[in-house]
């Protein structure tokens, strides 16, 4: 297994490095050159964390971010602020900034305030602690984006397995929004055709006794679009687990692995 998550990050540092080498290259993608260079002069301890460096391992030079999420090892965001003075900076919820950067979103926060070390849902002892505090397996991923060493750290937990097995796991249950977590379970799984876990199905089920399965469709439908046949199979798939989340005086039941396309959400109209 050791020489699998060898291999495996190795392949991800290849492919990330071929991403940053034809950015300038690519009309599309001259924006986020355009950022990369000016956090480059900061000399930041900077990790591209969750969905931007995933959507590079599976698409290649075909990721085109709508969002980026960077963790910078520093505290002090002085320069950063100092830097981006002439775009739109927001303090974000958890101590970070929002940047509006050439019409696209950057959140970036100190790593000690990643709200899953604040709320103590994880332990922080390092940047590796960043990969156990996504909700899903697939998006426990953060790689350096310049890095110190020879070699770009590498920051995963539950990733690996989840593109061998093409299963969306829970990575950590605690998290303060529960109806965004659900959309983005359902929009993952649609786009990368994996199946659901049985602790993912669990949580689904558990929090759906007071989520609003309209609610996470007006939250699906805000960041992802769908269309009308999309939204009656979501909506059928919700209030199933619901219902089957009643099935024991704990509130628990036990689920099988589920794939998303037994919804018919990938047959021909």
């Amino acid at each position: 297994m050791a020489n699998q998550e060898a291999l495996f990050e190795n392949d991800l540092r290849y492919r990330f490095r071929e991403y940053l080498k034809n950015l300038p290259r690519t009309k599309n993608k001259k924006v986020i050159y355009s950022l990369f260079q000016k956090l480059k002069k900061l000399k930041l301890d900077l990790y591209l964390f969750g969905g931007f460096p995933k959507d590079i391992y599976f698409k290649r030079h075909k990721a085109i971010p709508r969002d980026i999420d960077l963790v910078v090892l520093q505290n002090d965001l002085k320069v950063l602020l100092d830097e981006f003075k002439g775009y739109r900076v927001e303090k974000s919820r958890f101590g970070g900034v929002k940047i509006k950067f050439k019409g696209i979103d950057v959140d970036i926060w100190p790593l000690a305030k990643t709200w899953a070390f604040e709320n103590g849902s994880v332990r922080m002892t390092s940047v590796d602690s960043l990969s156990k505090t996504t909700f899903l397996n697939i998006e426990s991923i953060a790689i350096e984006l310049y890095p110190k060493e020879n070699t770009r750290r590498v920051v995963t937990d539950g990733f690996l397995e989840a593109t061998k097995e093409k299963v969306l796991e829970l990575n950590l249950e605690d998290n303060p929004f529960p109806e965004l977590n659900i959309a983005r379970a359902l929009y993952a799984a649609k786009k990368l055709k994996y199946a659901f876990g049985p602790r993912l199905l669990t949580y689904m089920a558990m929090n759906l006794e007071h989520c609003s399965e309209d609610e996470i469709l007006r939250i699906y439908e805000r960041k992802y679009g769908t269309v009308e046949r999309e939204r009656r199979a979501y909506k059928e798939f919700l209030i199933s687990l619901k219902k089957s989340s009643n099935l024991n005086a704990r509130g628990y039941t036990t689920f099988k692995t589920l794939r998303i396309d037994q919804m018919g959400l990938f047959d021909s109209p």
